[in-house]
């Protein structure tokens, strides 16, 4: 089965044709956000014809965007770095390309990708947490991905970890992004401080203690660092978490930046 995943970002949109977890082609642009919902569609659209005229079998598309996503009706309810308001990004891409699109969070996606082809695979709960430019989260609970009633649930950098702290992005104060993400880390010259990753794995240790996953896996940007990020966080966490026992695993992410378009082509499984 033949399917095409779209990564929409906010500096880049990435799509490519998936079968098996692998990517046999894939296109990359830039996004400019500045130019509005329509023409960030329009580029959808075009790429996915561009794949479509050398993979004409695809069976359907699964789009992966950031932000407040409703994947039953297939609609962007808010992507505050795209403009996006009540986007049916389903429906217009579909009615363009004479296929069926499903459409997930894309941080969700990449938790999916990680269960299905990656580090997760063979664990029934998993949380990928993303370290980017912001820290975004995807849960796997029972081998689904969970949205929660109202579709926000998995938005992990917006959990509160210092009451009247640093100003988030989202409007908030002292959310766990505005300490541990890459950003952050940009603030400390790149170097993983024993404040940074105290940070880190407070936010990481409220998920553990919360949802208890069989594993952890660490993406993004900033898991790029590799396995000093890994032993710093395993160091660091041990004393912030409820099970003494320590029965749940660390890793980092095995697709890279390809796990949001994995994760998407998945999205007509799910």
């Amino acid at each position: 089965m033949l399917n095409i995943g779209v990564d929409i970002g906010g500096t880049k949109i990435a799509a490519g044709v998936v079968c098996g977890g692998n990517i046999l082609k894939k296109i990359t642009l830039p996004t400019y956000p500045d130019r509005g919902q329509g023409a960030i569609i329009a580029d959808v659209v075009n790429i996915c014809k561009q794949l479509l005229e050398e993979f004409p079998q695809v069976d359907y598309v699964g789009v992966g965007c950031p932000g407040v996503v409703d994947p039953i009706n297939g609609i962007v309810i808010k992507a505050e770095n795209l403009s996006f308001r009540d986007v049916s990004i389903s429906q217009e891409v579909s009615e363009l390309l004479k296929l069926p699109v499903h459409l997930g969070n894309d941080a969700n996606c990449a938790a999916l990708g990680e269960h299905l082809h990656g580090a997760a695979v063979g664990y029934k709960n998993s949380i990928t947490i993303t370290l980017g430019t912001g820290i975004g989260g995807g849960i796997i609970l029972d081998n689904k991905i969970y949205t929660g009633p109202f579709f926000v649930a998995g938005e992990v950098g917006h959990q509160v970890i210092v009451v009247g702290g640093e100003a988030c992005t989202c409007g908030q104060l002292g959310c766990w992004e505005a300490y541990a993400s890459g950003t952050a880390l940009q603030g400390t010259g790149g170097t993983l401080t024993k404040d940074f990753l105290n940070y880190l794995t407070v936010g990481i240790a409220n998920l553990v203690n919360i949802l208890q996953p069989e594993i952890v896996v660490i993406g993004g940007g900033v898991s790029q660092m590799g396995q000093p990020l890994l032993i710093g966080i395993k160091h660091h966490i041990k004393d912030k978490i409820f099970d003494e026992r320590g029965l749940t695993k660390f890793v980092l992410a095995k697709l890279g930046n390809d796990a949001g378009i994995i994760g998407a082509s998945l999205l007509g499984g799910v």
